[in-house]
């Protein structure tokens, strides 16, 4: 079985790539978040305004997250699953 397949396994689950059991499959970050994005359109999930591109972050300053589309947010508190 491919990473691929064991992660869209994982998907299925419900993990998401930031959990410790994607993460051991040692894939790199973008590909987690790709293959967390194809599992989505496969299942017929529509994406949210903010899509997972959009959703990869970077740190700056004490406390607040980054977006790529420059927005700040102080938290993220929405869960996304590909079960269906």
């Amino acid at each position: 079985m491919s990473k691929k397949d064991k992660a869209f396994e994982l998907f299925d689950e419900g993990k998401t790539p930031i959990r410790p059991e994607v993460k051991a499959l040692r894939l790199r970050g973008t590909t987690k978040y790709n293959y967390y994005r194809l599992c989505r359109e496969n299942r017929g999930i529509t994406a949210s305004p903010q899509s997972i591109s959009e959703a990869k972050t970077t740190r700056k300053g004490k406390g607040k997250t980054v977006l790529l589309g420059g927005e700040s947010v102080a938290s993220i508190s929405e869960v996304l699953t590909c079960a269906v």
